[in-house]
């Protein structure tokens, strides 16, 4: 995949299926050796899929994939269509748990999109919210329509939050979900999917308008807010349209470069929300490949990795991905973003080390972080060595009497593993820049056998790559 020294060193395809996770301070030259990573897949035929959090970062790997040769598809606002509800649908129908999975991609992103409400009563909202659209996505179903971010948010806005409009069956012609339960009952349905139509379609008819105003304006508002987000402006049309043209299967069908051009800097949580159920949709799509028919890599490459990070796909893609043939690049500052982007459940600390110590190939760049240089002198550690220690003790009181000899040495056996590389190493490893004439270094470690060079730790210089 990528050749790193005249010795013949190299980081194979091989290697690189096992993961590559990636360290590296501001200014470290980190960007440029992801670069040089994403070089080689582009230039080895491989599908690369590249996420991005700042501004520039769809242009510069539109760039790359010019200067070899490759055409790439610049998923933006405006250009094509994605609706992860549908095909969550599609991926899921006739499975056992398909409603709860499409609920649950639903109301994950809803409670993403709120996470700063500061309202004591927030969790019996999203609660209640979580059951009203599951019974939305039954009615969908069974009515045969495709149920989007969209189309939730416009029953939501046609239902009455008033006694009094309640009273005004009008409501009840112009509401989608009311459509759709009249669309059902032209729908040959299996007798278990005719009894939950029936309990949601007299849920919905007969108990929502019995609901107080309140509590139904604030359920309402529960949805509205993060939907209203994920359905305006640029996002909105990039989300929702029935007909999407977004297929994450041609990513392993047909060797290709995909560019999620939504930063997370511009979008902010839009762009966090979109990018990741883009990414969940690729997932999803790859645990299916047929490796036999399509053997080319796919590589996944997202720097600044906390920024998309979810905490229960990262570590599965990271675990099963390999015999997919897909290779999951991860970059990060510092080892504590990680533990943060993972919070603070009884996993976490399991999580987090699984996410940095999963991956077969480490990169480590200059850095400050003490945390992050501990974790890199550990994972740099060289053959353990066995350490004797020899001493002397007190006679016993018995031994004092005359009742036994002993020689007073002791002797102590132990492992200690020494660092092959110290923190202040890697600290002083080179950066770029003029000062530097342009050159990046880095250690990089792999598990398995040795380098061609014998070495499992080895220190690489990268030539800087200037956009």
């Amino acid at each position: 995949m990528l050749l790193l020294n005249k010795a013949g060193d190299a980081i194979s395809w091989r290697d690189a299926m096992t993961g590559l996770f990636m360290t590296g301070s501001v200014g470290s030259g980190k960007t440029s050796v992801m670069h040089h990573l994403v070089i080689a897949a582009m230039r080895g035929g491989a599908s690369v899929v590249c996420f991005t959090v700042k501004p520039p970062d769809a242009a510069e790997y539109s760039q790359l994939a010019e200067q070899c040769g490759r055409s790439p598809i610049i998923y933006r606002p405006l250009e094509q269509r994605f609706n992860p509800v549908k095909l969550m649908l599609e991926r899921t129908a006739g499975t056992l748990g398909s409603h709860e999975k499409i609920v649950s991609l639903i109301m994950d992103t809803t409670k993403r999109l709120q996470s700063g409400a500061a309202s004591g009563d927030a969790g019996f909202f999203i609660m209640q919210a979580e059951h009203f659209v599951s019974q939305l996505v039954t009615l969908a179903i069974a009515g045969g329509v495709i149920p989007s971010f969209k189309w939730i948010l416009d029953c939501m806005n046609s239902v009455p939050q008033s006694k009094e409009e309640a009273a005004d069956l009008g409501w009840q012609a112009s509401c989608p979900v009311c459509e759709a339960i009249r669309l059902s009952h032209q729908c040959d349905l299996s007798m278990s999917d005719k009894v939950d139509r029936d309990q949601a379609a007299k849920w919905w008819l007969r108990d929502v308008v019995k609901i107080p105003s309140k509590t139904m304006a604030s359920i309402v508002l529960t949805l509205q807010g993060p939907l209203s987000q994920l359905t305006r402006n640029e996002l909105g049309q990039i989300l929702n349209d029935p007909d999407a043209d977004f297929d994450p299967s041609f990513v392993s069908e047909t060797p290709s470069v995909l560019i999620i051009d939504a930063s997370t800097q511009e979008y902010g949580e839009l762009g966090v929300c979109l990018q990741r159920m883009i990414k969940r949709a690729l997932f999803e799509s790859l645990k299916t490949r047929d490796t036999s028919a399509n053997s080319f890599p796919v590589i996944i490459a997202q720097d600044e990795v906390q920024e998309l990070l979810d905490a229960h796909t990262e570590p599965e893609l990271l675990r099963t991905m390999r015999s997919r043939r897909v290779c999951v690049l991860l970059a990060t500052q510092a080892i504590s973003n990680i533990t943060m982007a993972v919070g603070q459940s009884p996993q976490a600390e399991s999580i987090s080390q699984s996410i940095c110590g999963l991956p077969g190939i480490k990169i480590m760049m200059a850095n400050t972080d003490p945390e992050t240089l501990s974790w890199c002198e550990r994972t740099l550690t060289s053959t353990p060595q066995m350490k004797t220690s020899f001493g002397s003790k007190d006679q016993s009181s018995d031994e004092k009497k005359g009742q036994g000899k002993s020689s007073g040495k002791t002797s102590n056996f132990s492992f200690e593993y020494q660092p092959s590389v110290h923190a202040c190493e890697i600290a002083q490893l080179k950066t770029g820049g003029p000062a530097n004439k342009g050159i990046v270094e880095c250690f990089i470690t792999k598990l398995g056998p040795p380098f061609k060079s014998g070495k499992t730790n080895i220190k690489v210089a990268f030539k800087q790559i200037n956009l």
